[in-house]
């Protein structure tokens, strides 16, 4: 049913529970799932040397290729799944648009406070936030964890 799949994470407990429903949802489609962190370089001022600017952007490199490879131990079954992991200089909102259109998505899974960030960088209120998205979109509530969704009652 969904070909490819955008999950984009901001490494938060919820974010993590969110990428757990994409991957299951991946899982039993046969699909792709493309994990999404986007972040920000900011230094501070516009007036710092280059260098530091170059530096802080190898820092945040870093920081999301542990925070990723974090995540590839939490969910070793990503491995079985054909996946893409992506991470992005860039507001959220712009990346996950460019995403959408690259990957050909069916499907995205967010959670709230990533759709909160959306909606403050956009200025838009709670419907048309994912409204701007050509395919449907699968919010994931912050305190919704995959093991009670599973569980009966």
């Amino acid at each position: 049913m969904f070909k490819s799949i955008i999950c984009p994470v901001d490494f938060s407990e919820s974010s993590v529970n969110a990428l757990a429903f994409a991957l299951d949802i991946a899982q039993s489609n046969q699909s792709e799932l493309v994990v999404l962190y986007t972040y920000r370089l900011i230094s501070g001022s516009n007036d710092k040397p280059v260098s530091n600017k170059i530096t802080l952007k190898k820092e945040q490199e870093e920081i999301a290729n542990r925070r990723i490879e974090e995540l590839k131990a939490q969910f070793p079954e990503i491995a079985k799944v054909k996946h893409t992991i992506l991470s992005e200089v860039g507001f959220i909102s712009d990346r996950l648009a460019m995403a959408i259109d690259k990957y050909n998505a069916d499907l995205i899974v967010l959670t709230e406070n990533i759709k909160q960030r959306l909606q403050e960088r956009w200025e838009v209120n709670n419907e048309s936030a994912l409204a701007r998205f050509h395919c449907p979109v699968l919010l994931i509530p912050s305190k919704v964890s995959r093991k009670a969704a599973a569980s009966p009652g």
